[in-house]
């Protein structure tokens, strides 16, 4: 059973790399699920109660929901610079911006926690699968239980 629970526990590497890209490489991370364009001509529409920002360009129009940063997107999307918007491709709603070379919005707070906490949880698990496949040799118990065998006389 060790060796299951060793080779199983390597299942773990499908969250730390996604963790791991969150961190160190938010471009790639956003590549996996995400679309992209650049756009050099951009008009903002807010609906009167705040709820929604309609961006406005050659390449399509864009939503954004998040209330908390409408005053960045606004002051950012003025600037006259050509903007790289990310987008999901079902719905058009913006995950990011990019702009000279920099993301313009800020990951949450809570998705910062839950892949740390996704981070530690599958670096820990891996790293006791290494060292379980490690230790049995990467056979499993079985083959230890053969060598160390009790002498029943």
């Amino acid at each position: 059973m060790g060796w299951f629970n060793a080779w199983v526990g390597l299942i773990w590497f499908f969250l730390f790399i996604p963790s791991i890209k969150f961190f160190f490489a938010y471009e790639t991370f956003l590549q996996d699920s995400f679309a992209h364009t650049l756009v050099y001509q951009v008009r903002i529409e807010i609906k009167h109660d705040s709820s929604e920002i309609k961006i406005i360009t050659e390449k399509g129009t864009y939503y954004h929901y998040n209330k908390n940063n409408y005053s960045l997107i606004v002051e950012s999307l003025n600037s006259n610079k050509p903007v790289e918007i990310w987008y999901d491709k079902e719905d058009m709603n913006i995950v990011d911006f990019k702009i000279n070379k920099e993301f313009l919005i800020n990951r949450s707070s809570l998705g910062i926690g839950l892949y740390f906490i996704g981070f530690i949880i599958s670096g820990g698990m891996i790293v006791l699968s290494t060292i379980l496949i490690i230790k049995t040799k990467g056979w499993g118990t079985y083959e230890l239980l053969e060598k160390y065998r009790k002498n029943n006389l």
